[in-house]
């Protein structure tokens, strides 16, 4: 309810701004503490494009806390797909040059077609954790998440699974040659001065080897 309210009344643009600018400024943090090595997801909507959010606003967040781009990724909707415009695109092209890459977050739950995939310039894809909560068992859903599994690779995107809380989902995905997993199996949200302790886990962990 919070986001689609924050989008209509405005709200989303010095929400989205002060978002962005945390994840940058912890980015740098983090590098500065030795465990730069890995990216930041920030989330970004069609209604911050409308309302001036561009690759100039975010570059001088970037510059100004002193982040690298290559580690930031910008998470659209599959709801931008219903604006694909050249405008739309450009705003999208504009942001990868700044060195940052993008996700559809999401996916398979709104309105993808091959046709958006190939006119937008995303690098990754997302999977909803709908399609993931109920795997392996679930014949429907895993032949789903197979399908998107193969497009992925012909089409040279990076995939990500959400929502990965057992092992047996785990394993599952890592036989598909699901590359990413997000979810509960790693950690659930901590508060990020605890980040570095999950990370130290995580690389224990014998499922991550």
């Amino acid at each position: 309810e919070f986001i689609p309210l924050a989008e209509d009344t405005g709200l989303i643009q010095p929400i989205g701004l002060w978002v962005f600018r945390q994840a940058c400024a912890q980015l740098r943090a983090w590098k500065d503490q030795g465990i730069g090595s890995f990216a930041v997801s920030v989330n970004i909507s069609s209604s911050q494009r409308h309302l001036g959010f561009n690759a100039q606003v975010a570059a001088d967040i970037i510059n100004s806390t002193g982040a690298d781009p290559t580690n930031i990724i910008f998470e659209i909707t599959e709801s931008m797909f219903l604006e694909s415009s050249s405008e739309a695109i450009s705003w999208l092209d504009q942001l990868k040059e700044l060195g940052a890459q993008l996700a559809i977050d999401d996916f398979g739950t709104g309105y993808s077609s091959l046709s958006y995939l190939k006119q937008f310039p995303i690098d990754k894809l997302k999977i909803d954790r709908a399609f993931i909560r109920d795997l392996p068992d679930n014949a429907e859903d895993a032949s789903l998440v197979n399908a998107i599994t193969a497009m992925s690779k012909s089409l040279g995107l990076e995939l990500i699974a959400e929502g990965v809380e057992t092992t047996e989902q785990f394993k599952y995905l890592h036989q598909l040659g699901c590359q990413n997993i997000q979810g509960f199996l790693f950690s659930k949200p901590v508060p990020a001065e605890k980040l570095p302790d999950v990370i130290r886990q995580i690389e224990d962990n014998s499922y991550s080897k």
